[in-house]
């Protein structure tokens, strides 16, 4: 495309990139390859979206669904991930044209068009025990500083941890307020919903959407982020705590990772390092009181 438009050469060795051509068609050939480069460091990995997203087309004749190639789901998701609004893409050596505002498949060859959908694999069953929820929505968040620093905290915790098993999924509520933050900062004990010391994850999201956790807003809307949390090895904790208790055996005075309610069958974890949660999808729903 970028060869077209600016009528250049491009040519890659290794990580060096040469544009060439007529001096006055370089520059902007330059400039859009900057741009591509930008985005696909941005980008997110095949892996990953293969393992949480599945974009499918509708066959018109049976109503099936029909997945895409593996090359093609990563390349469209990265594409509705940068907002574009359309995206031009070859499919069984044809072209066609993705409209994502009318979320629309486009054959330029055969002028046919059919629907398409992207399906999150991970929220099957996400958020189905939000008691009485009227409206719905769930959002996949991707913040990648915070990722980073999760995955180095879950990397330090496997090293000492007595069980290889140190991360759940969990619900937290806030305050419309605090969404931005959470999202743009992660879990600040400073304005998280607080149980002592920590920032409070609960196994159950039925106690997330409990207006103490998760207030309303002016139009009855709460929201409740579903989070990866690092509870590794864990004991009983008290809201006294401003941090978890140091273990009883061993020579190195190592703290646990959490504190919960119960540790036989725990409701809620609580955490005191912020960078051992990460905010995943973000619920929003209103509460029916029956």
């Amino acid at each position: 495309m970028i060869k077209r438009k600016h009528a250049v050469e491009i040519d890659v060795q290794g990580t060096i990139v040469t544009v060439s051509g007529f001096k006055d068609f370089v520059p902007g050939g330059v400039w859009d390859v900057k741009l591509l480069l930008e985005k696909i460091t941005n980008s997110v990995s095949e892996q990953e979206i293969l393992r949480t997203v599945l974009w499918v087309q509708h066959d018109p004749a049976s109503s099936d669904m029909i997945p895409y190639s593996r090359e093609a789901t990563a390349f469209i998701e990265n594409a509705w991930r940068m907002k574009l609004k359309h995206l031009d893409i070859l499919l069984d050596n044809q072209p066609h044209t993705i409209n994502f505002e009318k979320m629309q498949e486009h054959n330029i060859a055969s002028g046919k068009s059919v629907k398409i959908t992207r399906k999150l694999l991970e929220l099957e069953g996400l958020g189905e025990d939000v008691p009485g929820k009227g409206d719905f929505i769930v959002e996949k968040l991707m913040n990648r500083l915070l990722y980073n620093q999760y995955k180095l905290k879950k990397a330090s915790i496997l090293k000492r941890a007595t069980y290889p098993d140190v991360e759940r999924r969990l619900y937290h509520g806030t305050s419309e307020n605090s969404v931005k933050e959470i999202y743009i900062h992660g879990f600040n004990r400073s304005f998280s919903t607080v149980y002592g010391q920590g920032v409070y994850f609960a196994v159950n999201s039925a106690l997330s959407v409990q207006d103490q956790y998760s207030p309303p807003n002016a139009d009855g809307h709460k929201f409740i982020f579903v989070s990866r949390v690092l509870t590794g090895d864990f004991t009983k904790g008290c809201h006294s705590m401003k941090t978890a208790p140091l273990k009883e055996t061993g020579d190195v005075p190592l703290r646990y990772d959490s504190v919960t309610d119960d540790i036989t069958k725990p409701s809620m974890f609580v955490i005191f390092n912020d960078t051992q949660a990460f905010p995943e999808y973000l619920i929003t729903c209103q509460r029916i009181h029956r």
